[in-house]
């Protein structure tokens, strides 16, 4: 998973992070793909958390996932924090 998963995500993230680039006027399509993003990052965490060990805590790899997830929906809050800033 380190060598596979963890760097796809990354670069996932770091794509997200380069959709900031698109004006502050395209919030509709900033929010479109980082969603889009963030979508595809939890169907990679369903299908990996399908073949992990059940166990009673949160191994390394699930909260991995679950930051990459939560700076993605963070983007999206800061990008629409930015357009109702811009507009208004």
């Amino acid at each position: 998973y380190d060598k596979n998963i963890v760097p796809l995500l990354a670069l996932m993230n770091v794509v997200a992070v380069s959709v900031l680039t698109l004006k502050d006027t395209e919030f509709f399509q900033r929010g479109l793909i980082t969603l889009n993003i963030a979508f595809v990052e939890m169907g990679i965490r369903m299908t990996t958390d399908a073949h992990l060990p059940s166990v009673g805590y949160e191994i390394r790899l699930q909260r991995v996932l679950n930051e990459f997830f939560v700076v993605l929906m963070f983007l999206v809050l800061e990008s629409s924090g930015v357009y109702v800033l811009r507009s208004y």
